[in-house]
This record gives C-alpha cells, sequence and structure tokens, in this order.
C-alpha cells in the first residue's frame, strides 16, 4: 500500500514537472538542403536526438481599424437630447484577411475615418469599425526531443548517460538501483 502511494507521488510529480523541450525554425528543410513537405517528420542531423514536423503557420503581420459602410437603422424616434448621449460608434465581428509574403513587408493601414458631426442636429452620424488582421502563411520546422532530460536532481542521485540521447537517474551509493527522489525532466 505505501509503495503504491510512493509511485503514484512520483508519477504525479512527473506529470507536473515534465516541459517539452522543443525549438521552432523557418521553413522546412535539414542541413543538406533537402525540402520536406507539410507533416513530414524527420531526425535533423544536427541534433539526432530530436524529431521535427512541417508544419504550416500563420505570421501575423498588422492589425488596423476600419470603417464599415454601414448605416444603423433606428425604429424608435429619440428625442434631440437623448440622440445627443448616443455612442456613436459600434463594432463589426473582426476579419482576417490572407496577404502574401511579400506584400507583408509594404503592408500599412490606410486612415480611419472618424464620426462625422451633423451641425444641423447636433450629432454625430453613427459609424461602424471593424478590426482586420493581416497575416500570411509559411512553412515551419517545430522541432522537439525525443528523450527526457533530467534537470534540478535531488542531491543522493546522478545522472548516468546510456546513449548518446538517453539517460537514467540512480542512486549515488549504488548505481544499479534507480532514484526515486524529486526531480525534473524536459524532453
Amino acid at each position: 500500500m505505501n509503495s503504491c502511494i510512493m509511485i503514484s507521488l512520483f508519477v504525479a510529480t512527473a506529470i507536473v514537472c515534465v516541459s517539452a523541450d522543443c525549438y521552432r525554425e523557418d521553413g522546412c528543410s535539414n542541413t543538406n538542403d533537402k525540402e520536406f513537405r507539410i507533416g513530414k517528420r524527420w531526425k535533423p542531423k544536427s541534433n539526432p536526438c530530436y524529431t521535427c514536423k512541417c508544419i504550416k503557420t500563420k505570421k501575423f503581420v498588422l492589425a488596423c481599424l476600419e470603417a464599415v459602410n454601414k448605416k444603423r437603422n433606428l425604429s424608435v424616434k429619440k428625442s434631440q437630447l437623448s440622440a445627443r448621449f448616443e455612442f456613436p460608434v459600434n463594432f463589426a465581428p473582426d476579419e482576417d484577411i490572407e496577404i502574401t509574403e511579400k506584400e507583408a513587408k509594404t503592408k500599412e493601414c490606410s486612415p480611419t475615418r472618424a464620426p462625422i458631426y451633423n451641425w444641423a442636429v447636433g450629432t454625430f452620424e453613427p459609424i461602424t469599425y471593424k478590426m482586420v488582421y493581416f497575416y500570411y502563411k509559411r512553412k515551419e520546422s517545430r522541432c522537439c526531443s525525443r528523450f527526457m532530460n533530467f534537470t534540478n536532481v535531488h542531491l543522493s542521485c546522478k545522472v548516468v548517460r546510456i546513449s548518446k540521447c538517453r539517460s537514467i537517474v540512480v542512486k549515488r551509493e549504488n548505481p544499479k538501483e534507480r532514484c526515486n527522489k524529486p526531480m525534473s525532466f524536459t524532453g
């Protein structure tokens, strides 16, 4: 019973402390310039302990506030006094627009039209805005370690390398016995 609790505690600690050892790179090629398709996996020659996957990502470019040519229909007549206190700005749903990577280098927001004051009625004319997010798609490599690396190992334990990419944690006084003290992992 006591050993089951210890094992459960160790597994819970391991799950909480594990974090991915990953990195991202532009493009999907390895050192000999072999280009990979979206969804393909490979081991980089620079680090065989990692596995890379080619993914398509959205690269954010710019967010612009744009006026929408929408007129609100007011079905209820309001007094001139209450119309002055009405907030004349509304917002439409956001919009995502894909552009090319070449366009992204020169993309700028156009000037945003402000609400116009109507002197005849003494109020601002209603206006609707929306946020437009510009992006382009590109290929990217996401590479993560295939093995666990141990960190914050208890002082009574030590890390022993088994192979180029793999290691285990054992007790210092008895290297044939695994260490069951708290530690962190990445991988």
